[in-house]
């Protein structure tokens, strides 16, 4: 066991919601939902570490069993499963302000989701979690700090018949030039990793996280994860998350549709092109 441990009750229930969501998604979830399930895990592996393991990132384990159980299950069930969704993030943010007063706050975003057999996945859906987005008005009031950018990021929902829900773009920086310093994590999760499709649909694109000068510059890559201590207003932290993965083949997917991801900025033109063969003429 390193650094990066989930206990037994968390890794059970990652593996039997799925589950619930799959056989029985109209039934209000209660306790017989579950129980017809019974999870293993070698004890003192990381899906059922021992004492004194450390479990505090138990989420960077955890969220990967519910993409991997429906992904095992797609031949057997696939108009049950969804492809692959961008993991969720939360930037936590420490510091003190001119006041004195301490903050401790964490700002929660979601990426994309995978598409499925019945539709699109959503952009900006913290899955498997059941976190939500934090409002930005909200964090800013609780940190002093600044929400400069939240944002879908064209060309992130991996293409197929249906297509994957949206990465999400999110920027921020100190909101007072005090020199007081403010500490952000930037941990997102999946970098390096594209998060593959179902039944022939594409990967979703796009996870970093980096500091940025006010040009847009790129001045340090924090790589697989850093905590970023800011003192001014002239940096900003940039954390993009990934879009879900598609289902089907991207060919299949209705041309009408295409045109309307193109309208709305989801797909750019070329993406359009190269991985769907255009657009109709027309959308009705």
């Amino acid at each position: 066991m390193g650094g990066l441990n989930c206990t037994f009750s968390y890794t059970a229930a990652h593996a039997t919601y799925p589950m619930k969501c799959l056989l029985s998604p109209d039934v209000r979830s209660n306790a017989g939902c579950y129980r017809p399930f019974t999870v293993l895990a070698p004890e003192g592996s990381i899906l059922n570490c021992t004492r004194p393991a450390s479990v505090n990132l138990r989420t960077r384990i955890g969220w990967y069993i519910a993409p991997n159980i429906f992904r095992a299950l797609a031949p057997a069930a696939p108009a049950q499963v969804q492809a692959v969704t961008g993991l969720p993030h939360a930037i936590n943010i420490y510091g003190r302000d001119r006041t004195g007063r301490i903050y401790a706050d964490h700002f929660f975003t979601g990426g994309g989701q995978g598409g499925s057999a019945h539709g699109d996945g959503k952009s900006a859906l913290l899955y498997p979690t059941s976190a939500s987005n934090t409002s930005i008005e909200l964090m800013e009031t609780r940190a002093p700090i600044l929400v400069v950018e939240k944002s879908l990021v064209t060309d992130t929902g991996g293409p197929g018949q249906q297509r994957g829900g949206l990465g999400v773009r999110t920027r921020l920086r100190k909101l007072d030039d005090d020199g007081l310093p403010t500490l952000f994590s930037v941990y997102p999760e999946g970098l390096g990793v594209d998060p593959p499709g179902l039944f022939g649909g594409l990967a979703g694109g796009g996870v970093r996280g980096v500091v940025l000068d006010l040009a847009g510059e790129v001045v340090h890559d924090c790589g697989t994860g850093e905590l970023i201590t800011l003192s001014t207003t002239d940096r900003i932290v940039e954390v993009q998350l990934a879009g879900g993965a598609g289902f089907g083949d991207p060919r299949a997917r209705d041309r009408r549709l295409v045109a309307g991801d193109v309208a709305d900025q989801y797909v750019s033109a070329p993406e359009a092109q190269s991985q769907y063969g255009g657009v109709a003429e027309a959308v009705d």
